[in-house]
């Protein structure tokens, strides 16, 4: 089987190439770290959300024949890779194969998914489809904010940029993690008695990042097995970024109630905000995430979990993991109970994430990710093309149920007519 599956992705890739030399295919693909079978928005992902497709109501887009020819083999070669990929994790049986190929083409050609989000939504269950009617693939609403932003002209640097940000932040009075000059550390003209955390400037999913121990007794950092003195310090980070930039903050702390479910590791809380007809801004979902296996990161993507986070009360729900795919009540760590908690400081967390959209009120979404520290509530990034999995999959609910619908039919109006 692993032969066929690598022949079909050989000429999968290649009809792909052929697709877009020639630019007659309705979508653009791009490359994914799970299954490869990931596209931009395209006439069909655009037809079905802003024309205010509704579930049962579809009207189906429709492109030349050989071209759905094509689209096929690539979404059946596609749909066998993913559940030779995923499916044993999530249980399933050789029996349940050919049951759910067809259920996974079919979702992929309904509603524009890759073939893994069949897993990590767990849409083999019976209300698998209702389920999937509600959900937005991550590129769908990253494509829609990238377009808002080229038609609008938007400043995105201003806030994807974390040194940006950080003036952001600043201008603005929000509270947000404080940046450290290299050279004030390495001239002692702080005292830089502390644990550092550094990342580039541009990361995505906690790659990249890096933190250093603090030794009293030695006077050094430690990091790797290493020993890094404030004289070696520049030297070391430039060595390690290979020349790039990158960016040097004071290690910041769970707070206490949050360290004692989740251990040590920052936790955040990512917010997804969203900007009304009206003009005022709304929170739409909140998540949060912790670190499990990696030591530095609480990005899911590094094999972190994900808590639901209810908005009103900030009560979080059960805890769920990348791999295997299942929810738990207790932290797989710490050991902790995790459903039923509340997190700290929550209506100032909710506050600060109202304030900071305010003051980028050009943008219609935002995410956000929070902290919620030893030194109470900080502002830690925010992405302009947020991901919107981490939403949806913890609270098994689509972002559709939240009115995200009304709000792109209010910005493409013409397109839904």
């Amino acid at each position: 089987m692993s032969v066929i599956v690598n022949l079909s992705n050989y000429i999968k890739c290649y009809l792909r190439r052929y697709v877009d030399r020639n630019g007659r295919y309705p979508f653009k693909s791009r490359s994914d770290n799970k299954s490869g079978w990931v596209l931009e928005l395209g006439a069909r992902e655009k037809h079905r959300l802003v024309s205010g497709y509704k579930g049962e109501e579809q009207s189906h887009f429709t492109a030349p024949f050989w071209q759905e020819l094509i689209w096929l083999f690539i979404l059946i070669s596609d749909a066998t890779n993913a559940w030779y990929k995923y499916g044993k994790q999530n249980h399933r049986e050789y029996i349940n194969f050919v049951p759910d190929i067809i259920k996974i083409i079919s979702l992929g050609r309904r509603y524009n998914f890759a073939p893994y989000h069949y897993f990590d939504y767990r849409l083999f269950r019976e209300n698998g489809e209702k389920i999937a009617s509600r959900l937005i693939p991550n590129w769908t609403f990253g494509m829609l904010c990238r377009r808002l932003s080229r038609l609008r002209k938007l400043p995105v640097a201003s806030l994807d940029n974390k040194f940006q940000f950080f003036d952001f932040c600043h201008k603005h009075g929000l509270s947000t993690i404080p940046i450290i000059r290299v050279e004030d550390i390495v001239s002692l003209e702080i005292a830089g008695q502390f644990d550092l955390f550094v990342k580039p400037p541009d990361n995505f999913g906690g790659k990249g990042c890096l933190a250093l121990k603090y030794n009293s007794v030695k006077n050094k950092w430690i990091v790797d097995g290493n020993t890094v003195s404030h004289a070696t310090l520049k030297a070391y980070l430039d060595s390690r970024f290979g020349g790039k930039a990158y960016l040097i903050q004071p290690r910041i702390r769970n707070h206490p109630i949050l360290a004692r479910i989740a251990g040590n590791t920052l936790s955040t809380v990512r917010m997804l905000s969203a900007k009304e007809i009206d003009g005022n801004v709304r929170i739409v979902r909140a998540t949060l995430r912790m670190a499990l296996d990696h030591p530095v990161v609480d990005s899911f993507s590094q094999g972190g979990a994900l808590v639901p986070v209810e908005l009103q009360s900030g009560k979080l729900g059960k805890c769920f993991l990348s791999n295997p795919t299942r929810a738990q009540t207790y932290h797989p760590n710490t050991r902790q109970r995790i459903e039923g908690e509340v997190i700290p400081l929550w209506e100032q967390a909710k506050e600060i994430v109202r304030r900071a959209h305010m003051a980028a009120s050009e943008f219609n979404f935002l995410g956000w990710d929070v902290a919620v520290s030893d030194e109470g509530i900080l502002l830690q990034e925010c992405n302009v093309w947020p991901e919107v999995d981490i939403m949806q999959r913890p609270q098994d609910e689509g972002l559709l149920d939240d009115g995200v619908l009304q709000l792109l039919h209010a910005e493409f109006p013409e397109e839904g007519n």
